[in-house]
């Protein structure tokens, strides 16, 4: 059996009122200042020596005096101290999300509160309500902070019960895979099995550096194990040893940022730094023509002045076939411009689907053998 480990408690905030009338038997509520929800709170409680007690320290301290009244049989101290503790993680519940180790503190107060209830003969029903707040406090039951050693025999067929007719999985596949995921605000595991989750209705939040944070809203019934797949749409895409020309003569090595959420398309120096230069900025919804051709030297094309000039002077410059895109636009100033870079094999295919992606428009193709 598992056994109850000390737990890593962080900074809880308070009004100093609420403490000391909730927590704090020994502290002046007279004496205190006022301090609404979300402000600290430490120097307000001392403990019967006259030490200073942080909120960290008196609601662990009120925790572990719950479990060892609970171990000593003292069942009716054991359910009103944790009946403190939980009151009070409510009440907090109400102005912020509480921490993970304050939910499992919350969760394992609820199965010893359920224990101790039904030594003391509580209705069954009752019981199973603060079972099933437990459920509702942790992600995964296996996180309470218990010693199953300490309950009855009865209480470990309740919770079975309570578990097999009140929770679901849910397995959630993110697009990258490496994506944070979230299950009401709570970290979901890593675990093919699934999170289990209570049976109603939850939110999805998958987030990663650089994509769109995605939401999901699901329904799953007890017993139901549901697989769902999210995958994020990126913001930014960044793609290297892209060869931008001007003439013959001037190739710049660039990088290509498909900015997504602003629709711009930027072909900039590729190397990093404040003094990183900027040769093109081309808004993708003023992209009038794409043209990607794999050849020996590009094709001509006249619909902008200067494309022809420009594809002249790199014609015989190269033996093997590359890679071509010629991005024709309105720029700013209400001019017909045109950009003309070399892509790498390597990431060609890339650069075209997210230039597609963000401006909504199909490169036109040409082989040249």
């Amino acid at each position: 059996m598992r056994k109850a480990t000390s737990i890593e408690f962080r900074v809880i905030v308070v009004t100093v009122l609420a403490l000391a009338s909730t927590l704090g038997p020994g502290a002046s509520p007279a004496a205190a200042p006022t301090r609404p929800p979300g402000e600290l709170a430490f120097d307000c409680i001392r403990d019967d020596c006259g030490r200073p007690q942080t909120l960290e320290e008196m609601l662990r301290e009120r925790y572990q005096s719950a479990v060892e009244s609970f171990t000593s049989l003292d069942h009716d101290e054991a359910i009103e101290l944790f009946t403190s503790v939980i009151d009070f993680l409510e009440s907090q519940a109400q102005h912020r999300d509480l921490q993970h180790n304050e939910l499992v503190m919350m969760g394992s107060s609820h199965f010893y509160r359920a224990a101790a209830m039904l030594d003391i003969g509580a209705d069954e029903d009752e019981v199973r309500d603060d079972l099933l707040s437990s459920f509702a406090a942790v992600t995964d039951p296996r996180d309470l902070e218990i010693d199953l050693d300490l309950v009855s025999p009865k209480l470990i067929d309740l919770f079975n019960e309570v578990q097999e007719g009140s929770v679901a999985r849910l397995l959630v596949v993110p697009d990258p895979s490496s994506a944070e995921v979230l299950i009401d605000n709570r970290p979901a595991l890593l675990s093919l099995d699934g999170t289990p989750v209570l049976a109603g209705t939850h939110t999805i939040t998958v987030r990663h550096p650089g994509f769109r944070e995605a939401f999901e809203t699901v329904t799953v019934s007890a017993g139901e194990k549901r697989d769902v797949y999210i995958p994020l749409e990126a913001r930014l895409s960044t793609f290297s040893r892209v060869d931008f020309f001007v003439t013959d003569d001037e190739k710049k090595d660039a990088r290509v940022e498909v900015d997504y959420s602003r629709k711009v398309i930027t072909l900039s120096d590729e190397k990093d730094g404040y003094s990183r230069a900027t040769y093109a900025r081309i808004p993708a919804d003023k992209i009038t023509s794409m043209i990607y051709q794999e050849a020996e030297s590009p094709m001509v094309t006249d619909s902008v002045p200067g494309v022809s000039q420009l594809v002249s002077e790199l014609q015989g410059l190269w033996n093997s076939k590359s890679h071509w895109l010629t991005l024709e636009f309105i720029d700013e100033n209400g001019l017909e411009s045109f950009v003309y870079m070399r892509l790498h094999k390597d990431n060609f295919l890339d650069v075209i689907a997210a230039i597609e992606s963000c401006s909504g428009r199909e490169v036109d193709g040409i082989r040249v053998p």
